[in-house]
């Protein structure tokens, strides 16, 4: 049994190193944690004491994960700086003249639902999150 969990959490802290892994995956991964040792919710849940502005995380993993219409407006106002103007024609389309009615439809439904109000926020590293909970863990 001791051997099992050690291996799980030696696997989390393995991935944890990976320089591309963006806040929602590391919120992906604790959660993931979580659910299987409970007794982690309060190192590594998401309103952890080692989290600096839990209602900042929480509006950027939404974007990340893109899934911005679930943003409340505590979220909305704590990633205001990280908005962008919003694109009142719908985004460019490119060259059209060629493509068929229903080709321009199906491109500009495709830019609409990826366009996002918001910076890509893979820049915000989670380090410094990572290592807070990891020693957090680790009771160092």
């Amino acid at each position: 049994l001791l051997t099992t969990q050690l291996t799980d959490l030696n696997s989390v802290t393995l991935a944890l190193q990976d320089e591309s892994l963006t806040l929602a995956d590391v919120r992906m991964l604790f959660d993931e944690v979580v659910v299987k040792y409970p007794g982690a919710e309060v190192r590594l849940g998401p309103d952890a004491s080692v989290v600096e502005d839990p209602t900042f995380e929480s509006g950027v993993v939404k974007v990340l994960q893109h899934m911005e219409a679930s943003l409340n407006e505590d979220e909305r106002m704590a990633i205001a700086l990280l908005s962008m103007p919003s694109m009142a024609d719908g985004g460019y389309l490119g060259d059209t003249d060629s493509m068929s009615m229903v080709a321009r439809a199906l491109k500009r439904r495709k830019l609409l639902q990826a366009r996002s109000n918001y910076l890509d926020c893979r820049f915000l590293r989670p380090t410094s999150n990572m290592c807070e909970r990891l020693f957090s863990v680790t009771g160092t």
